[in-house]
């Protein structure tokens, strides 16, 4: 489902699902990074047309390639925990599910010296009891608007005009920085910032609006 419901911010409250804003704002969202060869060619995307992003990890990956995480926190972007492993929560216990989101929240501390504000459960499918374990410290970011750039069928056209129909002011729009979805992904976000450049429309990380 690209598009979701506006009802659900109404229903599920405790999910951010869009950001109220009358600003021409929307919000950037890249998940399952970092990884050398897309990540760093997001980031220097972003810094080209001056626009700004949240980034969801995977621990592992942060733990292996640490550098990108202090790129991304140093050009003024935002990140966030997407658990260590990018688990399933519909098909996980809490214990295990708690304990790998904690250990991601280690490793992301133990690179930049800061607690993680927010966390995006992977698929979108978190395990439902962790819910209110995990809103004591971060906030849950869900979206309103789904790339599908981790479809095989997709093509950078079909992504782009998918997004831009899509998008709303205040929208949180998900792409991912990994290898499978390098190829439509990435000249996906040039056309959509080039849109944005000539829109006047800003993209924003999350810290400070949520």
């Amino acid at each position: 489902m690209v598009k979701t419901p506006d009802y659900f911010n109404t229903i599920i409250p405790f999910l951010h699902w869009s950001v109220k804003t009358k600003s021409n704002t929307v919000f950037l969202t890249f998940d399952d990074g970092p990884v050398p060869g897309v990540t760093d060619k997001v980031l220097d995307l972003l810094k080209e047309y001056n626009q700004k992003a949240t980034f969801f990890c995977v621990g592992t990956n942060a733990q292996n390639f640490p550098e990108l995480i202090l790129r991304i926190i140093s050009e003024g972007h935002s990140i966030g925990n997407h658990t260590l492993s990018h688990l399933n929560g519909w098909k996980t216990n809490k214990i295990k599910y708690i304990n790998n989101w904690k250990a991601c929240n280690d490793v992301l501390f133990s690179i930049t010296n800061n607690s993680v504000k927010y966390f995006r459960p992977p698929y979108g499918k978190i395990n439902i009891v962790s819910i209110p374990y995990i809103l004591k410290t971060q906030k849950i970011i869900m979206w309103d608007v789904l790339s599908m750039d981790f479809k095989n069928e997709m093509t950078t056209e079909n992504c782009y005009n998918s997004i831009i129909k899509n998008q709303k002011t205040g929208s949180i729009i998900v792409l991912h920085d990994s290898i499978k979805c390098n190829k439509i992904m990435l000249p996906t976000l040039e056309k959509i910032l080039m849109y944005y450049k000539l829109n006047h429309i800003e993209s924003a990380s999350l810290e400070s609006w949520i």
